[in-house]
């Protein structure tokens, strides 16, 4: 019929359909209600045949995917203009191009609707057109009728069954009067009520579905659903529409109110506790009176559009009092006075200096609404509330503010005045602390007055002292909070230690750890042991179901009426007051003996609890003896086991009912004990039960020899049913859950202390415990539960102390008994170290508190579970490094430089084999549309069976073989078996059929077959283990060698295996999986891959320590140990508040509290810190500043959102540009706007075959319009300027700066994960609490316009300017690396790392020796004072990167300079093997590349050109000057050449190679598009394969390839190609094939002033963009009109350098 398919990629609601919650990634058939109902259609292009999308269809990418007049709204969270529905969130819809992406700043009062609304299609008149037996000639219209099912309506619609005169939905007519006739209609939803028939007729209806009616039994329903029976008018619970009266219904069952007895196949969530822990998802509409802790969603994601196309002017002041209203005298009258008009901008005066003036909208019902108001003389503002005037409503003049009053529809405007009485003291401040605190506080407001008034030197006086209190970090509250129980060591923390001082000890058995492994997430078992020493325990059971057995007063012997989980036949029901029971029993002897009852107590009023007095023989035993809450009258537990005597013969054991509310329900009397049960977790004694186990629900279950597991987590403490309506311990037994009957019990393990493990303590020697508690549990903790030890154990006098390490799943539990008897359990909580400063630490602190060893030793004693704390250093911790001589000092784990992986079959099965991932080749894909044809598709693959004569070729016309062989033949593909070519080709239309999918055709020696795209390409299908409907074996069982697989390669089941039952599997689920988060690419194989461009699921340590591609501890002499600021230990002296997220499987603790934690940190500190001002402030700053949870992966963490929370914090009263640094740098920021990982147009060019893209360009545009500046260009007052020739305001920024700054927000990566923080990403890259790194490698290296007609970079120093040997200068930088050989500001192959390299060792006599040797006391940062003479190799080099200064090294820090992009007489250089690479072009003035030394006049040496070590090099990575190289090529009687490749004496290595210097000239040319953008082309030879990129010229610097655009400023706007009159051949240019101008340029100097006379500041700044090192020697400071030129010999030239400062 008229469905339409709803493409969906996760799980998303289907319109008019429910239940789609259980299937993901698969799409239904619905009804679309109207056309601009919001419809998922499909997603990059596919399906083919549903694009372009029409209005209101996604998934849309680019306009072009949209058909005509429509446009491709790109989306974060916006709502869709002209569409109705809700749309997915991130989905991007085609919407119409009048229409506004995103709202104005200032919307119109009343909305226009882009799109008509469509009038509501009036209802179908009912029909009878048939009557007749059988089924209908034809099917059925809407509202005709009579049918019989649906088989006899058209399409979609549904027959109504009807008994009577029923209305039929959606119809209307005088056939409702015709009883029993049957409708044909539209059913609006699945949950609507539909009548489908009676007493099981028709039967093609039954059973009935959701909602349908009318059901006899729950039989005729569909499975899940029951028959809802109704007498009248009844609703039904899960339904909507009106049923019809007295007919019954199927819907779902109702929540049961008792357990069932088997439990739920899938765990519920945890019960909500009370009061709820987190906000509401559905905000009130009522404001909150509290900020929140949270900033909102970043508003919009693309800049927002002008309010409108011609703004306002400025209103035109009046010049005398005639056209200025005035406020009312203050009369003191309630009764507003009219303005004289409702609408219009008026002009007013301000307030008298002792009243407030205010404007009202007065209501017909008298209400006023506050709108504007003026008050002690003070400027008119608007008033607090929702229907004020907005600030832009209001301008001020001298005389008075001219107020907007628009319109108003049920209302109208009046003025009114009050005389402002004189504030106390006490006021003022209140007002001023609401200002600048959460809210004032009585203390508060105490403190500061003092008397004498509280002015305006009062204010600045707290203001002063406000801003000098000590700063509350967020962080740090957090960390210190942070005392979670902790049983396993994660690469985050492990525990402490059961004789630390504050270890934390506890008299319960079970916490929630003892659910799951938490390594590994299997169940941890228990099992039940009879006591050796109890195997003649007996007792007796003495039955309360008869009059025969008891004696009792008023209350009832029950069985029979239901009740259930009693022994024998019945029970007593204890009555009220004075009611008792006696048991009558002889004994034989006198005897002591302990007594027990089983009972059920159901009532938990009077605090849950029914004491009786306990009495034997009439004497009393107890005068309260307890029968605490069981949480049911159906659960039944044990009493306190009691000794009492017996004498020999009769005796009576008698209860007593003494409370009004009544007894317990008492099943029998047990005299005597069973023999108690051992309870052992994980094959450790946990508990001793000397009571027995049952289950509260049933009777006779023997758990003797039983091993279970706890079913659900144990979020309660001994039992307590009263506060814990949960207590219950929950096992599984043999597939079905019971409760034990002896809750979460107390320790006692007196009489059976050798069942304990040798770590146990008896204490005595006077340790004084103190109570703590915990926040982790669903309800409060009672007192008496936790404790902690502040003395901690003695060592000396324990010395068991040294036999226990850090707490593992695996380790024994350790116990220890009080004098007093008591026993308690120790419970391991986490231990994080201190690793940095405090907020408040001064600047000569902030290094004292980093870990001296970097958490190495604890990195070791872990066995590297723990992971090394070392923070990597960056600009925001620079003053916590310390250079560390710890034999166990570690350093942070980072990524070498071009480790280069190889995905062969090795490799692929490398990932499984060190890491657990699940990599796999894919193979066994189909291609089924013709769009796949090889001759159709833009791309098609080809596996290459080398020198082999192809089996089945196809049979092809001459044309289709033409275009493929030529397509062969152009390929650069370097992977030589699975070779990608780039089509479409002109095929003969005979071959372009679907029996030639799947070509062969022979190409030379070789044969080419055509597969799928994706064949044998490499993915982690890590994620997809846990989501494969199929389970996790089928993924996992691959990596296993299953079948022969080798581990290496999964095949796709398109057919289907019958023999192995697995169904057929369409490509449509692979298309809908592919390359999402739980499949993820990698790299096709055969191809290479840098290490750094692996997924970050893959970058695990391991991982990278297999390919070498990682090192997590310097070699040699010492490291540089770094910290964190804020990063302070937890204080175990706290309660357990806050738990920590880790990386191992289990964590018991709810996702919605951990959630949470973020949101209690920062209430808390709102609440209670004294810095009110700066937590105000830095709220402030945190909503125009905004991070989105919900946008970042990483539920469940808290400490990464108070550290970015924390920059406010520290920054509130500090620069706005060290917060939007520190920002920038953030790893969330990067996440949540998406520039993580963000790579230049080149790099994914080369790197992905030739794939064009852009970099991410979100950040790019928030930073300005949302952070920074903004859309509109203010002025002084902040109103907008007005862009003169258009009338309009003028913006900031265009689209051309957003993609401009985009490239310069490229290479931002993740530092890699470390230890003492909280993270559960094991990725090398999953740090989301460090500042980020910059990858050299994706950066983006062309010029980048900035808003003002310049460059970023302009005012830098040029490259070419750097003094000579620039290392020696004065002003040099050099940072220590310790003992670390690697670069930390350069990506250097991993190789340099070992002793092959040739280091660069200073001569001890060297001066710049001494300056770094420091008498040996090495300092982190060294810069030059003074310019320094070279010694011996020191003069022979250009530039250094690492020295080599006794054992350490320090890394040379080039000063900041800009490397032009156009220069003259340019050389061209080599890289590595030359044979099959091309050239480039570099500045001879720049060290660039290395020397390649060989002799013109020799051919053989023209071909290998040498490089030796000590003489034409002199450390690895060196680079130099075109000069110095030919130089050095001279003193050993050759030149430089273009030779083929490189040879290294004596180590030939491709890692000691590089780029190197020809003697070849190359011109550096400039390609033009039409819209006068620029790209930079190289004039370069190619190789002698005459290719591009990997075989030739890199190829973004290609003449053919570019396509790296970037702005320049042309005079006078003209430019090559820009006019007829300006064409490519009137300025002597090449023209491209795509219209482009190819031109050749030439570089000119020239001074810009010759005089400093009539010049001022401004014309400087505007006018000069290239920095100066410095003013010569000789030069002489002559003062100007805001700057100071330093003029060589009083001439003003290229050597004059101007000085400005510049605020």
């Amino acid at each position: 019929g008229d469905l339409q398919c709803f493409q969906r990629y996760d799980y998303e609601e289907v319109p008019g359909c429910v239940g789609g919650e259980n299937f993901r990634r698969v799409d239904f058939c619905a009804h679309r209600p109207t056309e601009n109902t919001l419809w998922s259609k499909g997603n990059n292009g596919r399906p083919k045949k549903y694009f372009p999308l029409g209005l209101c269809d996604g998934d849309c990418d680019t306009d072009a995917e949209c058909q005509p007049g429509l446009i491709c709204q790109e989306r974060t969270n916006e709502p869709v203009p002209g569409c109705l529905g809700v749309p997915d969130s991130g989905k991007d819809y085609c919407v119409s191009d009048t229409v506004t992406p995103v709202p104005t700043p200032n919307p119109t009062p009343v909305p226009t609707n882009p799109l008509p609304t469509p009038e509501p299609t009036s209802p179908f008149t009912l029909q009878r057109t048939f009557s007749g037996s059988g089924a209908p000639p034809n099917p059925l219209p809407e509202c005709h009728g009579d049918c019989d099912d649906d088989t006899q309506c058209e399409g979609d619609l549904q027959c109504f069954q009807r008994k009577g005169t029923e209305e039929v939905p959606g119809c209307v007519g005088d056939a409702l009067a015709a009883p029993s006739t049957d409708y044909c209609a539209r059913r609006p939803s699945l949950d609507t009520v539909w009548m489908k028939g009676d007493n099981g007729n028709p039967a093609a209806n039954f059973p009935l579905g959701l909602c349908e009616g009318d059901c006899d039994t729950d039989a005729q329903c569909q499975p899940g659903l029951v028959c809802q029976f109704r007498s009248g008018n009844e609703e039904i619970p899960g339904c909507v529409g009106t049923p019809v009266p007295g007919e019954d219904y199927c819907r779902y069952p109702d929540p049961t109110t008792e357990p069932t007895p088997q439990p739920t196949p899938v765990p519920t969530s945890e019960p909500t506790p009370n009061p709820t822990q987190t906000p509401s998802n559905f905000p009130t509409n009522v404001p909150t009176s509290e900020p929140t802790s949270q900033p909102t969603n970043v508003p919009t994601s693309n800049p927002t559009a002008p309010p409108t196309d011609n703004p306002t002017p400025l209103p035109t002041f009046p010049t005398n009092d005639n056209d200025i209203v005035y406020c009312p005298s203050e009369s003191g009258s309630n009764k507003g006075v009219a303005l004289t008009s409702t609408s219009g901008v008026k002009f007013l005066a301000r307030s008298t200096a002792t009243s407030f003036c205010g404007i009202f909208i007065e209501l017909a019902s008298g209400d006023l609404i506050p709108y504007a108001r003026s008050y002690s003389a003070n400027d008119w503002e608007p008033s607090p509330g929702p229907k004020a005037v907005p600030y832009s409503g209001i301008v001020c003049g001298d005389l008075a503010c001219a107020v907007d009053l628009p319109p108003q529809s049920s209302g109208s405007y009046v003025i009114m005045t009050k005389p402002t009485s004189t504030l106390a003291d006490k006021d003022k401040i209140a007002r001023f602390l609401e200002m600048t605190s959460f809210g004032p506080m009585f203390s508060e407001i105490a403190s500061l007055d003092v008397g004498g008034g509280f002015g305006e030197n009062e204010r600045a006086a707290a203001v002063r002292a406000q801003m000098d209190l000590p700063k509350s970090s967020h962080r740090e509250y957090f960390r210190r909070n942070s005392n979670p129980k902790w049983d396993a060591t994660s690469q985050n923390a492990r525990s402490d230690h059961p004789c630390d001082p504050y270890s934390r000890w506890r008299d319960y058995a079970y916490t929630k750890h003892d659910r799951l492994d938490t390594v590994t997430d299997d169940y941890l078992y228990t099992t039940f042991e009879q006591a050796p020493e109890d195997s003649d325990s007996t007792f007796t059971i003495y039955q309360a179901d008869s009059p025969e057995d008891i004696t009792f007063n008023k209350g009832t012997i029950r069985g029979a009426d239901g009740s259930s989980g009693f022994s024998g036949d019945g029970y007593y029901d204890m009555s009220g007051y004075d009611d008792f029971i006696q048991f009558n029993i002889s004994v034989a002897e006198d005897v002591d003996v302990p007594i027990s009852f089983r009972y059920a107590q159901g009532s938990s009023s009077y605090n849950g609890n029914r004491p009786c007095v306990l009495s034997v023989n009439d004497d009393t035993v107890r005068d309260v003896y307890d029968f605490s809450f069981s949480d049911a009258w159906s659960y039944w537990i044990y009493s306190e086991m009691v000794t009492v005597s017996l004498t020999a013969g009769f005796n009576t054991i008698k209860l007593l009912v003494r409370d009004q509310n009544g007894g317990p329900n008492i099943d029998f009397l047990r005299v005597g004990s069973p023999p108690a049960l051992l309870m052992k977790t994980n094959g450790f004694l946990r508990h001793v039960a000397k009571n027995g186990v049952g289950v509260v629900n049933g009777w006779g279950f023997d758990f003797t020899d039983q091993t279970v597991y706890f079913k659900w987590n144990l979020n309660v403490v001994e039992g307590d049913l009263y506060r814990y309506p949960y207590g219950r311990l929950s096992v599984n037994v043999t597939d079905e859950t019971e409760y034990l009957d002896i809750g979460n019990p107390k320790l006692d393990f007196d009489g059976y202390e050798s069942h304990l493990p040798s770590s146990h303590f008896i204490l005595s020697n006077g340790e004084v415990f103190e109570d703590t508690s915990s926040d982790l549990y669903d309800y409060p903790m009672v007192k008496g539960q936790e404790f902690v030890l502040p003395s901690g154990l003695d060592r000396t006098l324990y010395p068991v102390c040294d036999t226990i390490a850090s707490h593992e799943v695996s380790s024994s539990p350790v116990f220890a008994k009080t004098p007093e008897g008591k026993w308690l359990q120790w419970s391991p909580i986490i231990k994080l170290e201190t690793n940095g400063p405090s907020m408040n630490a001064s600047p000569g602190e902030k290094a004292g508190n980093t870990l001296i060893d970097g958490g190495g030793e604890a990195f070791l004693e872990t066995g590297e579970k723990l992971k090394c704390a070392n923070v990597a250093r960056s600009f925001e911790n620079e003053d916590t490094c310390i250079y560390s001589t710890s034999s166990t000092a570690c350093s942070p784990s980072r990524e070498l430089g071009e480790v280069v992986i190889d995905m062969n079959q090795t490799s692929v099965t490398a990932f499984y084999e060190y890491g657990e991932k699940f990599v796999y080749a894919i193979r066994g894909l189909a291609m089924e549309y013709i769009d796949q044809h090889a001759c159709v598709d833009v791309k098609s693959r080809w596996e290459v069976e080398l020198d082999t004569i192809c089996s089945s070729p196809t049979s092809l016309a001459t044309a289709t073989s033409a275009a493929l062989a030529d397509a062969f033949a152009r390929s650069t593909d370097p992977n030589t078996l699975l070779r990608d070519v780039y089509g479409p080709f002109a095929c003969a239309p005979e071959d372009v059929t679907l029996d030639k999918l799947g070509m062969q055709i022979q190409f030379g020696a070789d044969c080419y077959t055509h597969v799928h795209k994706d064949y044998k390409n490499v993915y982690d299908f890590s994620g997809w283990v846990t989501n494969h409907p199929g389970g996790e074996y089928n993924i996992q069982k691959w990596a296993m060698g299953w079948n022969d697989s080798a581990g290496w390669y999964l095949d796709y089941p398109y057919p289907g295996v019958p023999e192995r039952n697995v169904p057929q599997h369409p490509m449509s689920r692979w298309e809908n999986n592919k390359g999402g988060t739980d499949i993820v690419f990698v790299a096709k194989l055969g191809n290479s891959i840098p290490y750094r461009d692996l997924p970050s699921n893959l970058k695990t340590n391991i991982i990278a320590e297999y390919f070498g591609a990682s090192t997590n501890q310097d070699e040699g002499a010492g490291t540089i140990v770094c910290g964190s600021h804020g990063e302070v230990s937890n204080d175990r002296t706290l309660r357990e508040q806050f738990d920590f997220r880790h990386d191992l499987e289990a964590q018991p603790t709810s996702t919605s509290v951990m959630n949470n934690q973020r949101h209690v940190v920062w209430y808390e500190i709102g609440l209670s810190a004294q810095d009110q001002l700066r937590q105000r402030m830095a709220f402030a700053l945190s909503e125009l500043i905004t991070v989105v949870p919900e946008s970042i992966d990483a539920d469940r963490q808290t400490e990464i959102y108070t550290k970015f929370y924390d920059i406010f914090v520290n920054n509130a009263f500090g620069n706005y540009f060290d917060i939007m640094k520190l920002v920038s740098y953030s790893p969330l920021m990067a996440e949540h706007l998406t520039f993580l990982k963000s790579k230049s147009h080149p790099y994914i060019y080369r790197k992905e075959d030739k794939r064009v893209s852009s970099p991410d360009e979100n950040y790019s545009r928030e930073i300005m319009q949302l952070f920074t500046i903004g859309l509109y260009v203010l002025n002084e007052d902040g109103t907008q300027v007005v862009d003169e020739s258009t009338g309009k305001p003028k913006q900031t920024y265009t689209n051309e700066g957003i993609e401009s700054f985009a490239r310069a927000w490229t290479g931002f990566d993740r530092q890699a994960v470390r230890g003492n923080t909280e993270e559960h990403s094991t990725s090398s890259t999953g740090n989301k609490l460090d500042p980020m790194k910059v990858i050299a490698a994706y950066r983006d290296p062309f010029p980048k316009a900035d808003l003002t007609g310049g460059f970023l970079g302009d005012r830098y120093l040029r490259c070419v300017d750097l003094p000579l040997q620039s290392f020696l200068k004065k002003g040099a930088v050099y940072t220590l690396r310790g003992g670390n050989p690697v670069s930390e500001y350069r990506t250097d192959p991993s190789q340099y790392a070992t002793d092959e390299a040739e280091k660069f060792v200073l001569d001890t006599t060297s001066a710049l020796y001494q300056v770094l040797n420091n008498g040996g006391q090495y300092e982190l940062t060294v810069e030059l004072q003074d310019d320094l003479v070279c010694t011996g190799t020191e003069c022979d080099v250009d530039t250094v990167r690492m020295v080599k200064v006794d054992s350490v090294y320090y890394e040379f820090k080039e000063r900041p300079c800009v490397q032009m992009a156009f220069y003259d007489d340019g050389k061209q250089i080599r890289a590595k093997e030359n044979k099959d690479l091309g050239s480039m072009c570099a500045n001879p003035s720049l060290p660039h590349a290395s020397e390649a030394c060989c002799r013109d006049e020799r051919f053989q040496e023209v071909r290998s050109a040498t490089k030796e070590t000590g003489v034409t090099y002199f450390y690895e990575g060196e680079r130099t000057k075109y000069n110095t190289a030919r130089d050095r090529c001279e003193n050993i009687g050759k030149d430089l050449c273009m030779f083929e490749y490189t040879s290294v004496s004596p180590i030939n290595e491709w890692w000691k190679k590089g780029y190197s210097w020809t003697n070849k000239d190359c011109e550096i040319m400039v390609k033009v598009n039409q819209e006068g953008y620029i790209a930079v082309v190289h004039d370069a030879d190619y190789s002698y394969r005459k290719e591009i990129d990997r075989y030739g010229i890199p190829a973004e610097v290609d003449g053919d390839e570019t396509l790296n655009w970037f702005k320049v400023q042309w005079d006078g706007g003209d430019f090559p190609g820009s006019s007829p009159e300006n064409s490519c051949a009137a300025n002597k240019c090449k023209v491209h094939s795509n219209g482009s101008c190819v031109c050749r340029t030439s570089v000119s100097e020239s001074t810009v002033f010759d005089s400093i006379d009539n010049i001022d500041k401004e014309q400087v700044m505007a006018q000069l963009f290239l920095g100066a090192i410095g003013p010569e020697v000789t030069s002489v400071p002559t003062s100007g009109a805001g700057f100071i030129a330093h003029v060589v010999d009083g001439i003003i030239d290229a050597s004059t350098v101007f000085e400005v400062e510049d605020k």
